[in-house]
C-alpha cells in the first residue's frame, strides 16, 4: 500500500481524481456550494502524499500550499457574504497580489530600483489575471468552470515538468485531476453548484505554481501568455446551449491551440525534462 501511494500517478492523478469525485458527490447533497470543497479535500490529500503536511521550514512549495488553503477560506467567505461585485473583485485582486509578492519576495529582495518593482509586478499581474477571469465570469455553468480549471491545471503541471521541476509538475497535475472529477459530476442529472471556494484556490494555485517555475526553475515567462488566455475561452459563445458533455468537448477543442502553444514554447526552450 505504501509503494502504491508513492507512485506519482496515484499521488497526482488517480488519487485526487477519485477523492474529489467521492467527496464532491457527498458534499453536493448538503446543498449550497459545499460541493466545491471536494477539490480542497482532494488536493490536500495529494499534497500530503507528495510533500507531507509539515510546513516548516517554509519553502516556496509550502507557501503555494498554504496560500491555496487560504484561498479556499477566502472563497468560502465571499460565497457566504455575497459582497457587491466591486468589493469582491477588490478582495480577489488584493489576495492574489499579496500571495504572489510573498512567494517571490526572497528573490525580489535581492533586486533594487526598477527591477525590484518589475520582479514583484509581473507575478502579481499574472496571478491576479487568472484569479479575476477564472472567478468573475458571469453565468458560467459547472462544466465550464470544471473544464477550464482542469485544462489550466494539467497544462500548468506539464509546463512545470518541462521546466525541470517534478514536484511542481505533480502539484499542477493534481489540480487538473481533481477538477476533472467535477466535469463528470456536471454531467449528472442532479444540479452541481460551484462557487469561489472552487475557482479561487485553483486560480491561485495555478498562478503560483507557474510563477515558481519561472523564478526557481527553467520555465520561460512567455509560455505563460497562452496559458493566461485559457480562462477567456469561457467567454466564447460556441455551444452555450449544448449538453454539458458537448460543451466540455467544445471548450477543450477551443483551448487546444493555447495549450499546444504553451507547451511548444516551453519545450523549444527547455527541451525534454531530465527525469
Amino acid at each position: 500500500m505504501v509503494e502504491l501511494l508513492n507512485n506519482p500517478i496515484i499521488q497526482s492523478g488517480i488519487g485526487p481524481f477519485f477523492i474529489a469525485i467521492i467527496s464532491a458527490w457527498l458534499l453536493r447533497h448538503l446543498g449550497w456550494l459545499w460541493a466545491g470543497l471536494g477539490f480542497a479535500i482532494a488536493y490536500t490529500c495529494s499534497v500530503y502524499w507528495v510533500i507531507g503536511l509539515q510546513f516548516t521550514p517554509i519553502t516556496s512549495t509550502k507557501k503555494i500550499v498554504l496560500l491555496g488553503l487560504a484561498a479556499v477560506i477566502v472563497g468560502l467567505i465571499l460565497d457566504y457574504l455575497q459582497p457587491q461585485r466591486l468589493i469582491k473583485l477588490l478582495i480577489i485582486t488584493l489576495g492574489a497580489t499579496a500571495a504572489s509578492v510573498w512567494l517571490v519576495w526572497p528573490v525580489a529582495m535581492r533586486q533594487s530600483g526598477l527591477e525590484l518593482y518589475q520582479f514583484m509586478a509581473y507575478p502579481a499581474l499574472y496571478v491576479t489575471w487568472l484569479s479575476l477571469f477564472l472567478t468573475s465570469i458571469e453565468n458560467t455553468s459547472p462544466e465550464e468552470d470544471a473544464s477550464i480549471s482542469c485544462l489550466l491545471g494539467f497544462t500548468t503541471g506539464v509546463l512545470a515538468l518541462l521546466a525541470a521541476s517534478a514536484l511542481l509538475g505533480q502539484l499542477g497535475i493534481a489540480i487538473g485531476a481533481a477538477a476533472g472529477a467535477y466535469i463528470l459530476l456536471s454531467f449528472s442529472s442532479k444540479p452541481l453548484k460551484l462557487g469561489l471556494n472552487f475557482t479561487y484556490p485553483i486560480a491561485i494555485l495555478c498562478g503560483l505554481i507557474s510563477i515558481t517555475a519561472v523564478v526557481y526553475a527553467k520555465l520561460p515567462w512567455y509560455s505563460l501568455i497562452p496559458l493566461a488566455l485559457i480562462p477567456l475561452v469561457s467567454y466564447l459563445p460556441a455551444g452555450m446551449a449544448a449538453h454539458p458533455f458537448k460543451r466540455s468537448l467544445i471548450l477543450a477543442a477551443m483551448s487546444t491551440p493555447l495549450l499546444a502553444s504553451a507547451i511548444f514554447l516551453t519545450w523549444r526552450t527547455t527541451g525534454a525534462p531530465g527525469f
